[in-house]
């Protein structure tokens, strides 16, 4: 599901649970939205940290998304730090439990576009592909294929340039 908001509040808040680890939290008033999202605001939250201590990419790039340039998060807490003056396009899914929540920020819209290959080097797969067996399959597969007859040109025809 998608939607198009802006953002109304924002803030810093304690996961407690968590052992006191910081967290941000951004409200979302929504301006366009899919017809099954249920909410007028939502909320999108996003911890600083992943569970083996490193920065959490996602929370990253989102607040990046949303206007934050810094280096120090201790801004945001101020209230400062992000652009409130634009619209932002959101991603919403729904949790396990049944409830939708903002997965995704992102400061242009998602048309599905390309995304960058992590290409495996050939290396690091002639033993993955060696153990799949997959020789005989491509071979089968080819001798099953129709012959092809080649496509002849006639030179004598018009071309039409």
């Amino acid at each position: 599901m998608k939607a198009k908001g802006v953002i109304n509040d924002y803030g810093i808040e304690i996961v407690e649970k968590l052992g006191d680890i910081p967290k941000v939290v951004v409200n979302f008033q929504l301006i366009e939205k899919d017809d099954d999202v249920k909410y007028e605001t939502m909320k999108w939250d996003g911890l600083f940290l992943t569970r083996d201590g490193k920065p959490n990419d996602k929370t990253i790039k989102s607040l990046v998304a949303m206007g934050f340039t810094g280096d120090d998060p201790i801004v945001l807490a101020e209230g400062t730090g992000l652009s409130v003056d634009r619209e932002y396009f959101l991603t919403i899914s729904i949790n396990d439990k049944g409830y939708q929540y903002i997965e995704w920020v992102n400061d242009k819209e998602y048309t599905g576009g390309v995304q960058g290959i992590k290409k495996a080097s050939k290396d690091a797969l002639k033993e993955k592909f060696a153990a799949m067996k997959l020789s005989g399959a491509f071979k089968k597969a080819i001798s099953e294929m129709p012959a092809k007859e080649p496509e002849l040109f006639n030179h004598a025809e018009k071309v039409p340039f």
